[in-house]
């Protein structure tokens, strides 16, 4: 009845006739959120408007002819949904035309600064006074290393909690517990015992194994050999005894 519409007496409280979104929308644009959620009959019902580009509101008999561009949204793995059975195949593929797929937040941290500043300004009455909410560098730091299960609808809730409890300023203590928990993102291994007590050969043997592993390899590379030097090119028999070399400190 919502999609579709329904006639009067279609149903107990069906007093009038009513026209569904897809007779609202005729013309324009229809947006379908989590549409990985439909009941099967209503996929049925679906496929069927999309394919003949007509309805039949329910308690209806005529069919009534619509023209509407869908867009379909959903945080859910149609495929894998249609090889479990859970969704129509021929409606997948009818819906699949341009796909778009925007990553969690988690993957994506580099919006996290603007969408803070969106939902604070959003939080912020127009007329009011109070002044824009800041985040410390130690709280941002918290909101980067936590994993966000709740994506963006999460972090909007969590600047919204600081429009009531904080004045102008967001420190980490202000924080939901769950954020001010979350652990810090695991760092490259450090060896630097190893490193200064290996030998020479032992050390560039240990700097190209980190140049491939670490994800500032090349960082890492230049730090151990300035503190380390290479290999030293075995001595020459016949260019007699060389003078020692003092350490570099």
């Amino acid at each position: 009845s919502e999609l579709f519409g329904h006639e009067p007496g279609a149903f107990t409280g069906a007093t009038g006739r009513r026209r569904g979104l897809f007779e609202q929308a005729h013309g324009g644009t229809l947006f379908l959120d989590e549409v990985g959620e439909l009941a099967p009959r209503v996929q049925a019902t679906l496929l069927r408007v999309l394919q003949d580009g007509t309805l039949r509101r329910v308690g209806g008999e005529s069919r009534v002819r619509v023209d509407v561009r869908v867009i379909a949204a959903t945080h859910r793995d149609l495929g894998a949904m249609v090889r479990e059975g859970a969704f129509r195949e021929d409606l997948y593929y009818r819906l699949r035309g341009a796909t778009l797929e925007l990553p969690p937040l988690r993957q994506r941290l580099g919006d996290l600064a603007l969408l803070v500043d969106v939902f604070a300004r959003e939080a912020r009455p127009a007329s009011s006074r109070k002044a824009l909410l800041h985040v410390s560098p130690e709280a941002m730091r918290a909101l980067v290393r936590y994993p966000w299960p709740g994506n963006v609808r999460e972090l909007r809730a969590e600047v919204l909690r600081w429009s009531v409890f904080c004045d102008d300023r967001v420190e980490l203590a202000d924080l939901s517990p769950e954020i001010r928990a979350s652990p810090p993102s695991p760092s490259p291994p450090r060896k630097t015992a190893a490193v200064e007590s290996a030998t020479p050969h032992a050390v560039t043997t240990l700097v190209a194994h980190y140049h491939d592993e670490t994800a500032d390899g090349g960082r890492w590379h230049r730090l151990i050999v300035a503190a380390h030097p290479r290999p030293a090119a075995p001595p020459d028999p016949e260019a007699g005894p060389q003078p020692e070399s003092t350490p570099n400190p």
